[in-house]
Order: structure tokens, then sequence, then C-alpha cells
């Protein structure tokens, strides 16, 4: 029985990394991550200067951390996925300290770094666990700014997109 289990726990582990996206994933994916980025930007865009060091709750980050946060798994994700070095590397953007217009332009750039890998996800058969890493932490990374602007009184900025609808599920 532990045998069974052992073999049906590495089976399971392993059934993401023999998976790769087709044209079809990759449609979808692109659509949810210019969705997020847009969100992303608008969001970091409009917390005023002052509002990306505050803490609304003490166990979450500030909205400068977490578009900090962003920047580094969004560099450290698109260039790992496709076996190179983050381009920015020893740069904690989290920890850093660094003022609203570098974080957004710094934040912006890491989306295009993103985009091409996104798009590029057929093409180079990467693995839907990297591509849905990066937008589900992007997604998370969006509820934390937009609770963060909530909380400090600013509205949320109004999406023009609608959400993409999920590519159906291939038997």
């Amino acid at each position: 029985m532990r045998h069974v289990l052992v073999l049906a726990t590495f089976a399971a582990l392993m059934w993401p990394i023999s998976v790769r996206v087709d044209a079809q994933d990759a449609s979808a994916f692109t659509k949810h991550f210019e969705l997020l980025q847009k969100r992303a930007l608008a969001a970091a865009e409009e917390m005023p200067e002052e509002g990306y060091a505050a803490r609304a709750v003490p166990a979450v980050r500030t909205l400068g951390e977490a578009v900090g946060h962003s920047i580094d798994t969004n560099f450290g994700v698109c260039a790992g996925a496709r076996g190179l070095e983050s381009p920015k590397k020893g740069t904690n953007h989290e920890k850093a300290a660094m003022t609203k217009a570098t974080l957004v332009a710094t934040l912006r750039e890491s989306f295009e770094y993103c985009r091409a890998f996104v798009a590029d996800a057929a093409a180079t058969q990467a693995r839907p666990t990297d591509v849905t890493f990066l937008l589900t932490h992007n997604a998370q990374m969006l509820t934390i700014m937009e609770m963060q602007l909530i909380a400090r009184g600013v509205s949320i900025p109004a999406s023009e997109a609608a959400v993409p609808a999920a590519a159906p599920i291939k038997k």
C-alpha cells in the first residue's frame, strides 16, 4: 500500500511537467495576463505616493511591497521558465526604498518582460504550471493592491475589459 501511495504521489507531481500549453490555452492565458497587467498598473498609478508605505493591516503587505513583490516574481518566473537568470537578480524590489514612479515604471517593465513568455507559451511548450502560477500570483498581488486602495479611501480604477472566459476543460 505504501508503494502505491508513493507511486500515485509521484505520478500526480509529474503530470504537470509532461503537459504543455497549446494555442487555445495560450490565447486564454494572454487575455488573463493582459487584464491583470492593466488592473495592477491602474491600481499602482491610482495610489498617492504617501499611500505606498501605509499598512492597512499589520500582517499584509503595503501597496509598495505588493508592487515590489510582483516585480520580483514576474522577472523571476518569466526568466526561470525560459532557463534564464532574472535581469533584476540581486534587487529586492519588495524591500528596497523606491518612489512610486520607480515602482510603477519597473512594474510596467516586468509585465513587458513577461508578455513574450505568456504569448509564446504554446510555441515554446511552456508548462501550464509556470503560466498559471504567474497569473495566480499577479491576481493575489492585485487583490492586496486593491485592498490597500480601499483602506485608504481611494477608488479602485474601473476596468474597461470584461473578464475573459476561461478556456474549456479538455478531456
